[in-house]
């Protein structure tokens, strides 16, 4: 910054700092040196900066003339998940000994170019143990979208497994932001479908193990055996047994569920259901065995220990990327406990305004459970109008018996 200054003139240079909610911070006063290193400023914090130049000359009434201001910077890049490409793709339930495969799309939102960077892959399974994997050095020019391919050739186990995908895990090179390059994708692996079946389910879907419930939980069995001649009609096949934090056993018989037979010799599969009531906090056994005393098929077992807990529904949620350029998707994990009775998502812009409302409806699939759900954010407003490029405040809202909570993400929208 140059100008023209008297001894009588007093200047200032003020840099201000702008967080995601518009409000002005001081962050510097220079009164001598005017070349500023910037660096200090958290892009994280302060998005955007403000520049005020003050000048004053009491006595002669001259103030300093600035003649010109300059900022320089050197421009780093910055990778993100095409995320309409990544949805596209995304397999729920996978059988066992099929490939995994994922197909996605990686963009590079600047205009610099980064070269030499690698994916890294961590699946994890329900015990929590991991496996990673790396892709080849991978390269983008300026605004590049490049397409990658993610295998895994391995058998895995039937159970709950979550895919971790880290854009330039290593941060090397430097970019802007690393929040845009982590990516999470749950599905889960059905076993061999080798008869006989022994299926069991809470709220619609598999139980991983030390899995968390809510408290009004429904079981669902479902036994096929399609290659014995005898039909399934008989509910004292199946021995059920529910044991509690503090020890108690207790015995699910004909009182307890419902039992539907088997419709036919062709499917020959007979459902059981049953909801018991999970009145301590803690950790539960479920055990299943099907037996036939005239040996028509071979017994079954069936066991799996899952938790009841009464925290707040909202376990977990996250926006990316972040920053948004045309689509987001929105990721919220619940707890166990009861569901939520009101469950929505409102955006506001800078002004305060609200923009948009996701209701519970809107949302994939809203159970409660270590899985995380998902709804895709197109940047639009409720009227299906592209918003602008601007800072917005995403507020998760939830109601479980009558406890209300609120998670707040601030965001900001790109052109």
């Amino acid at each position: 910054m140059e100008g023209t200054k008297t001894i009588t003139d007093a200047t200032a240079l003020y840099i201000l700092g702008i967080d995601h909610e518009g409000k002005q911070d001081t962050l510097r006063r220079i009164v001598n040196d005017y070349d500023v290193n910037l660096t200090f400023i958290k892009p994280n914090e302060y998005p955007q900066i403000k520049l005020m130049y003050e000048s004053n000359d009491p006595f002669d009434k001259t103030s300093a003339q600035l003649d010109w201001w300059r900022v320089f910077y050197q421009d780093l890049p910055d990778i993100s998940f095409d995320i309409a490409e990544v949805l596209s793709s995304i397999p729920d339930t996978i059988d066992s000994g099929t490939p995994f495969t994922l197909s996605y799309g990686i963009k590079n939102l600047s205009e610099e170019s980064i070269e030499d960077f690698r994916v890294k892959y961590i699946i994890t399974d329900q015990s929590n143990e991991q496996y990673s994997f790396f892709s080849d050095q991978l390269s983008l020019e300026g605004d590049e979208l490049k397409f990658e391919n993610f295998t895994m050739g391995e058998i895995l186990p039937e159970g709950h497994y979550k895919l971790t995908v880290l854009l330039n895990d290593e941060k090397s090179p430097e970019e802007r932001t690393f929040e845009n390059n982590i990516g999470i994708i749950q599905f889960f692996v059905k076993g061999d479908k080798r008869e006989p079946i022994l299926d069991v389910k809470a709220n619609g879907d598999y139980i991983s193990e030390n899995q968390l419930l809510p408290l009004s939980s429904e079981f669902d069995i479902a036994f096929r055996t399609p290659a014995t001649k005898v039909l399934l009609d008989n509910p004292d096949i199946f021995s059920i047994t529910l044991t509690y934090p503090s020890g108690k056993i207790e015995n699910i018989d004909e009182t307890q569920f419902s039992f539907t037979p088997s419709a036919g010799l062709d499917n020959n599969t007979v459902f059981l259901t049953f909801a018991p009531l999970l009145n301590e906090q803690g950790k539960y056994t479920l055990s299943v065995k099907v037996t036939d005393s005239k040996k028509n098929f071979s017994d079954q077992e069936y066991q799996v220990s899952f938790n009841i807990s009464e925290r707040s529904f909202i376990a977990g949620s996250s926006i990316f990327p972040n920053p948004i350029s045309s689509y987001a998707q929105i990721n919220v994990e619940l707890d166990g406990g009861d569901l939520p009775v009101d469950f929505s998502i409102r955006i506001f812009d800078g002004a305060g305004r609200i923009v948009e409302n996701i209701s519970r409806s809107e949302f994939q699939n809203i159970r409660t459970g270590p899985i995380t759900r998902s709804h895709l954010w197109e940047a639009k407003d409720a009227d299906g109008q592209v918003l602008p490029a601007g800072n917005y405040l995403f507020v998760i809202t939830g109601n479980r018996t009558g406890q209300t909570v609120q998670v707040n993400h601030k965001v900001v929208i790109i052109k």
